[in-house]
């Protein structure tokens, strides 16, 4: 993890502790402060978009075990995550909560 911080700084000064990739360059990161502080939402970053690692691209999940889940369902090739809404907030409602970047369909 030290080597992901000392390559992308942004992350450590955002507080994000990077979960993963997606092997294209893109990470999955868990938000260690948020808005409602109460929860801590997993933010997918892609670098290619305008402003790169320094903003999330959008929220994938309210928390970390939710985002597991979801991981793990769209590897057995269900694929409403992360961008079919009604599907995505049946099974995580604080996901709409979340403050810190846009939802996947909004973007």
């Amino acid at each position: 993890m030290e080597g992901v911080y000392e390559f992308l700084p942004e992350f450590k000064e955002n507080r994000w502790l990077p979960l993963g990739t997606d092997g294209c360059g893109d990470y999955y990161v868990l938000a260690l402060a948020s808005e409602p502080t109460q929860l801590r939402p997993v933010y997918f970053i892609d670098p290619y978009q305008k402003n790169g690692y320094k903003v999330p691209t959008y929220a994938v999940a309210s928390e970390f075990w939710l985002f597991l889940r979801f991981l793990f369902r769209s590897e057995l090739c269900e694929r409403s995550w992360p961008f079919e809404a009604k599907v995505v907030l049946a099974c995580d409602p604080d996901l709409a909560r979340v403050k810190g970047a846009p939802l996947p369909w909004e973007t």
